[in-house]
């Protein structure tokens, strides 16, 4: 085995005896590469071609698994082999054949896209930036319309996080005022594309400028209405579509849940509006009613929603029993972000009713009290 010539001497072996080289402590590219080439009488020579030929199929079929992960649950376990393949995809697109690597790049742009939600999902803000900004740099190389909003979405979420973190800390609001800047910067851009992409990228970027404009809309009329507009403007779409749209590569899901969910939360913060709070329950029980089993995150989203619209309806009970329900599906979920959302919710149920039974038990499920 110390020879200097042990490995030439092994390969000789492997292929008189046929048999697998790991057998004589051979990694199975000896036999398949020699002077930068294949060996084309080498046993191994068609396998290396078939796994060349696969890669790409095996990182897009991961990349669909990965994001059903985000909707289903399982999201830390995908996320560890999702990281391990990243730094492996960045290294295939870098020497991928020049006739090809536009697709690479394309891919592991989206690569980025989903790691930032993984990041996300653990409040890894550094890695989630770090990556969101490097899918709308590899986009923007690629000048691809679609790529490039899609990014910038994403990057939507990243601040829309941190802000609503940060706007819950003693002497934050300057910076969480900051990163909402951010993410009205990066929804304006996203908006550029808007008429230039396809479902259900276009309907979710809509949602989401309304959504953080909404922010700004508090006491602004006309900006409340661009609001409705850009709202009234996807439900349009989704019912003359009926939310059946091809795949635009995105993975994101737009349907007549996200409409009324969305639209809730738009009106219970125009709660100043006549009959805000009222209308802003019932587009939350029509989300409730059309919502479908497999998406799993989203009914963690629609308790939240729930526990703070009760809050505001001063139904302190109902709000905390809500806020315990995206609690558990969050902890099975593995969602470190919307634990955290729960804690907010927390907090400002405290400040309201710091007495209450239903409070309190809901502060030591969370293991705060």
């Amino acid at each position: 085995m110390d020879a200097p010539d042990s490995v030439e001497r092994r390969m000789v072996l492997a292929r008189l005896l046929q048999i697998p080289p790991a057998l004589l402590a051979l990694d199975w590219r000896f036999m398949a590469y020699q002077d930068n080439g294949v060996k084309q009488e080498s046993p191994f020579a068609d396998m290396f071609q078939l796994v060349e030929e696969d890669s790409y199929d095996f990182y897009d079929d991961l990349l669909a698994v990965g994001w059903e992960s985000t909707y289903k649950g399982g999201s830390p376990q995908t996320a560890a082999r999702i990281s391990k393949r990243l730094q492996k995809l960045e290294q295939l697109s870098l020497h991928a054949p020049s006739i090809e690597r536009e697709a690479w790049f394309s891919l592991l742009c989206r690569f980025y896209q989903l790691s930032t939600r993984f990041a996300r999902d653990r409040i890894d803000t550094a890695v989630a930036l770090n990556h969101s900004q490097k899918a709308i740099d590899l986009a923007s190389e690629l000048k691809d319309n679609e790529l490039i909003a899609s990014s910038h979405f994403r990057r939507i979420r990243v601040y829309l996080d941190l802000y609503e973190f940060a706007d819950k800390l003693p002497g934050e609001q300057a910076k969480a005022a900051h990163y909402l800047d951010l993410a009205r910067f990066d929804a304006n851009t996203a908006l550029e594309y808007a008429g230039q992409v396809r479902n259900p990228l276009k309907s979710n970027i809509y949602l989401i400028a309304a959504e953080v404009n909404s922010l700004y809309a508090i006491d602004n009329r006309k900006l409340q209405d661009l609001c409705d507009a850009w709202q009234r403007k996807v439900a349009n779409m989704v019912y003359r579509d009926k939310g059946k749209y091809e795949d635009d590569g995105t993975f994101l899901k737009t349907n007549i849940t996200a409409v009324h969910h969305e639209r809730a939360k738009t009106l219970m913060r125009f709660k100043q509006r006549k009959g805000a709070l009222k209308e802003a329950r019932n587009e939350l029980n029509t989300a409730w009613k059309t919502l479908t089993p497999d998406l799993m995150i989203w009914r963690v989203n629609l308790h939240i929603t729930e526990a703070k619209l009760n809050l505001l309806e001063r139904d302190i009970e109902g709000s905390a029993q809500a806020g315990l329900e995206a609690y558990k599906i969050a902890s099975v979920m593995q969602t470190r972000n919307e634990v955290e959302k729960v804690k907010n919710l927390y907090l400002d149920l405290q400040t309201s009713a710091p007495n209450n039974g239903h409070v309190c038990n809901l502060g030591l499920q969370l293991h705060i009290i």
